[in-house]
């Protein structure tokens, strides 16, 4: 007897049932902004902590001055090449010499006294600190319908440019926390090149690793380039940069 259909949840409302998901999939840049923007100016109909309402107005802020193609720090005076970066001239930059320094200094966006650089990540925080999940939400009918319209929110706030290439959910099942869940992506956004910005994918690279690069992983004596992740594959990935960093560091800290 062959097996029938296999069941596909339906997916569930989010954040106090307001945002469709599988609808919201489908919005143009304006449309993602414009949600964006109501959900900072009446966050309280969206059932967010108390907490979180001021800093959601400040990632707003931020998402808009990175976002492509007017943001202004997207396309920051004397700061070619455009990027979703949080950024600022260096210095000590000399052209002359590329190789050895960065043309850029990182300027990062705190919460929480975490640091954020990038328009991707700022936007999956944004949508972390909108509010819980619902309490009958699962893989299925929620997290993964969620983490899906995040990496195409990502592609489509940014279209003329590359998108992270993973994403991540990380979400709690259990407890007093249930339901609290954060997005995350791997580290893209950035314009880089020896002769036109120096080092300054190394900078970028080495900041994200530092997230991670707490005590115990200082004394194991691993590296961002030299890790169990990535010795079978040393010209691979660098660990920290990876889709799962923010998610962890924010449920795990």
């Amino acid at each position: 007897m062959a097996a029938g259909p296999k069941y596909i949840a339906s997916t569930i409302l989010a954040f106090n049932d307001i945002l469709n998901i599988e609808k919201a999939y489908e919005w143009d840049q304006k449309q993602i902004l414009s949600f964006i923007d109501h959900v900072a100016n009446y966050s309280y109909l969206y059932d967010t902590h108390p907490e979180d309402r001021d800093a959601l107005k400040m990632m707003r802020i931020e998402i808009l001055e990175l976002c492509p193609p007017t943001g202004k720090q997207f396309v920051a005076p004397g700061l070619t090449p455009d990027q979703t970066i949080k950024r600022r001239a260096n210095p000590m930059w000399d052209p002359n010499s590329p190789s050895k320094t960065s043309k850029f200094l990182l300027c990062p966006f705190l919460h929480k006294d975490i640091p954020f650089y990038g328009l991707f990540d700022i936007l999956g925080l944004f949508l972390s600190s909108i509010g819980n999940a619902p309490r009958r939400a699962t893989a299925q009918n929620f997290y993964l319908p969620l983490v899906a319209l995040y990496g195409q929110w990502c592609k489509t706030i940014n279209p003329d440019r590359s998108a992270p290439t993973m994403y991540n959910c990380t979400w709690i099942k259990s407890g007093p926390d249930q339901g609290k869940f954060f997005l995350g992506a791997s580290f893209k956004g950035y314009a880089s090149g020896v002769l036109s910005t120096g080092e300054w994918a190394e900078v970028l690279q080495e900041a994200r690793f530092s997230l991670v690069n707490d005590s115990r992983l200082v004394s194991s004596g691993w590296t961002m380039k030299f890790c169990p992740v990535n010795i079978p594959n040393p010209t691979g990935g660098r660990y920290g940069n990876c889709a799962e960093t923010y998610p962890f560091v924010f449920l795990l800290k």
